[in-house]
């Protein structure tokens, strides 16, 4: 079985979580796959907009009946997405989304959520969604109905602050 090449952290105390993906491609297609509707829907979510913008603002379907709204607040393209995080009946968050080139074919994506209701939670969520970029980026996209398949172990493993040892990225 192959390594996660997602690893990650839940900070309860704090209200945050830290994700890291060494993904597979260049920067340039990595970004592409965070700011852009036909990308994002195969790894995140449907965009109500083409395509996330500078100061943009917009909304994100996780499912028929779930969005979230966003505005972006700091863009430093093929570096840096930070947003607005307000998703129905939680506190208004914030998530950035950094990029480095570790290679001609890999960058490392580090995801941060801050203030987030539930670390673990969160921490589980965004490991799935960063396991569907990862094979996105392969060019194996998931079946969306697979996307709860596993978490609920991985809420284990992030609630008993284990996982950061389980999986590293390759």
């Amino acid at each position: 079985m192959q390594t996660s090449a997602v690893a990650g952290r839940a900070d309860m105390a704090a209200r945050h979580v830290s994700m890291q993906l060494a993904a597979p491609g260049p920067v340039d297609r990595v970004w592409q796959a965070l700011t852009d509707g036909r990308h994002t829907v195969s790894w995140l979510g449907r965009l109500n907009v083409e395509r996330v913008v500078e100061g943009g603002h917009f909304d994100l379907w996780h499912d028929e009946d779930v969005s979230s709204r966003h505005t972006v607040v700091q863009w430093h393209p093929r570096r840096l997405l930070a947003l607005t995080w307000d998703f129905p009946e939680e506190h208004s968050s914030r998530v950035s989304f950094g990029l480095a080139e570790t290679s001609a074919s890999t960058a490392m994506l580090t995801v941060h959520h801050e203030s987030v209701d539930d670390a673990v939670s969160y921490a589980a969520g965004w490991h799935r969604h960063l396991q569907f970029l990862e094979a996105h980026l392969r060019g194996r996209d998931l079946p969306l109905g697979e996307f709860w398949t596993g978490y609920d172990d991985l809420v284990g493993l992030y609630g008993a602050d284990q996982f950061s040892s389980d999986a590293r990225p390759t």
